[in-house]
């Protein structure tokens, strides 16, 4: 694309449910997750590592209806590199030319800072052809100070975002997953709209080989296609954003492709008699 340097996001996270016998119903989860990000030519970075806690509290006898209330914290930690850009005193104005020797540059901005979000979701299976879930989340409720200036503070701001989705059993081997998800933060807001078509290969073969196929539209800016294939424990998923924005002439209507892995660990045999309902996404 146009630009000269883009941006590498890392991202790995593990989670599970505790306590279900225990709780009669309800359960604990516990979830951890690490991510790290570099973007542009000074490689400005965001790293994160947080520990996420939730209560997840059964509305009904049948284990139809939940209400879960989490708590998610950890370190955010920001930088740039100064010695990647240029400034005005290292260019000779009188032959335009780059001297490679920069006068004032600032100290290096970075930052380490607590970090705490929480959240709330409900999810509901009235049948076995359909569910629900809806949930909110405010993130950075200490604003930790994500300054480019060392002695400076810039407090982030908070991010709201509220989910609304579902999943809708057409028949046997089709399924739909819609979902809209939006997100403000301070100027800032963003609305994605979009769903997953899942296409059952054989309910016959354990672990039924599942294929996706699905859309989403980021308002205003993109269009984000994406697969994913699921067998037994395992899923691959890929997306890619089709940028449709004004920027679109710079990025040459190029996005960011990504990649997922997800492994989910198979129950043991004394734990599937008190198996309970869980939300797809």
């Amino acid at each position: 694309n146009g630009f000269t340097t883009g941006y590498k996001t890392d991202a790995v996270s593990v989670d599970g449910s505790f306590l279900r016998k225990k709780l009669k119903g309800d359960y604990i989860g516990i979830g951890v997750v690490a991510f790290s990000d570099k973007a542009g030519d000074s490689e400005f970075k965001t790293n994160f590592a947080n520990i996420s806690f939730s209560y997840n509290k059964a509305l009904d006898r049948k284990n139809k209806q939940y209400m879960s209330v989490g708590v998610q914290t950890g370190l955010l930690s920001t930088g740039l590199n100064y010695s990647k850009l240029t400034w005005d005193s290292q260019w000779d104005n009188s032959t335009n030319t780059n001297t490679g020797i920069a006068q004032d540059v600032p100290a290096a901005g970075n930052t380490n800072n607590l970090d705490v979000s929480t959240g709330v979701l409900w999810y509901y299976f009235p049948t076995k052809k359909l569910s629900m879930t809806c949930g909110a989340a405010l993130y950075h409720l200490t604003k930790p100070n994500v300054s480019f200036l060392s002695g400076n503070t810039e407090g982030l701001y908070r991010k709201v975002s509220v989910y609304m989705g579902g999943e809708y059993a057409i028949n046997d081997y089709y399924r739909l997953f819609p979902s809209v998800l939006f997100m403000r933060q301070g100027p800032s807001q963003e609305l994605n709209i979009g769903s997953y078509l899942k296409f059952i290969f054989s309910r016959r073969v354990e672990g039924e080989p599942s294929f996706f196929l699905g859309a989403w539209y980021r308002t205003g800016d993109a269009i984000i296609a994406a697969a994913r294939f699921d067998y037994r424990h395992y899923s691959v998923a890929f997306s890619y954003d089709i940028n449709i924005s004004s920027l679109s002439a710079t990025s040459n209507s190029q996005g960011g492709p990504e990649v997922s892995f997800i492994f989910i660990l198979p129950m043991p045999s004394k734990v599937r008699a008190s198996r309970i309902s869980c939300p797809g996404f």
